[in-house]
């Protein structure tokens, strides 16, 4: 994913391809930041970015479009941000996350799932402890490394 001088690219394309794979398998739960626990990814036949008008405001505190880098799942949806930059998510990240994942369930009327962070430069304690205390799945690099010699990538 990243060149000869160290810059990205592709990187929610890789993400989408692994995601493709998933078929309902079991994988490490590590790999999704819970340690000691199997995680159970869904069945994929389409993965795509969403994205809604929050005329309320209750996103930002303002009327805004709120996007998220993925959706996708037949049983249960998961709603996913992909980073690819040099800063580490926050705490605050997770939060905004969940927000999102929130007001975007409600507005395309999607059922209950996951919402899952990537991040490709890691996260610090501080992110890692909030996604824990709300539930969000939280993979790095190598976790993306790790899950795809499991599933597999399929390229579009």
């Amino acid at each position: 994913i990243r060149d000869g001088e160290g810059h990205w690219h592709g990187v929610e394309a890789y993400v989408r391809d692994l995601v493709r794979n998933f078929a309902g398998q079991s994988l490490d739960g590590r790999r999704f930041g819970r340690p000691g626990v199997r995680v159970l990814v869904p069945t994929v036949d389409d993965v795509r970015r969403v994205a809604v008008q929050d005329a309320a405001g209750e996103v930002f505190g303002h009327p805004a479009e709120i996007e998220l880098d993925l959706c996708f799942g037949k049983e249960r949806t998961w709603l996913a941000e992909v980073r690819d930059r040099t800063k580490r998510p926050t705490a605050t990240d997770i939060d905004l996350l969940v927000s999102k994942a929130e007001v975007v369930r409600r507005l395309l009327g999607l059922g209950p799932g996951e919402s899952w962070f990537i991040s490709f430069s890691g996260f610090g304690s501080d992110a890692r402890l909030r996604a824990s205390e709300l539930g969000v799945l939280v993979s790095g690099e190598r976790d993306l490394q790790a899950i795809a010699a499991t599933t597999g990538i399929r390229r579009a």
